[in-house]
């Protein structure tokens, strides 16, 4: 049986908010440990999130792109480490350039430089 796209966008939404709930818990039951370990705890947590953020800019869904991690900074934002905030300003510049926006594409690679400068 074929899925409808919408039917398919359902379920990635469902994936995504159940993702976001899981989060939520876990980072609400580790707030007593210190800093830096959270930040290494939740690193593959973040990963998957902007993973999934890249495979919406690749299959050519920017806008969506930038929705989700619109939607996700408040929550990854304060425990990533710098690889990672790094990483999801440039997905928000790749996002915004993919949109028709270069001059806030270029604004965001230039705030990831900060973040990781090596990278």
């Amino acid at each position: 049986m074929v899925q409808s796209p919408w039917a398919q966008s359902e379920s990635q939404q469902e994936i995504v908010n159940r993702v976001c709930d899981v989060r939520e818990a876990v980072e609400s039951s580790i707030t007593s440990l210190p800093a830096t370990l959270v930040s290494q705890f939740l690193s593959p947590f973040h990963e998957k999130t902007l993973d999934f953020a890249r495979n919406l800019i690749n299959a050519h869904k920017p806008a969506q792109a930038l929705e989700y991690l619109e939607a996700q900074r408040s929550l990854l934002w304060p425990q990533a480490t710098a690889e990672i905030k790094a990483r999801f300003l440039l997905l928000m510049g790749i996002a915004k350039y993919s949109c028709g926006s270069e001059q806030e594409a270029a604004t965001f690679f230039l705030e990831a430089r900060q973040h990781n400068p090596n990278d």
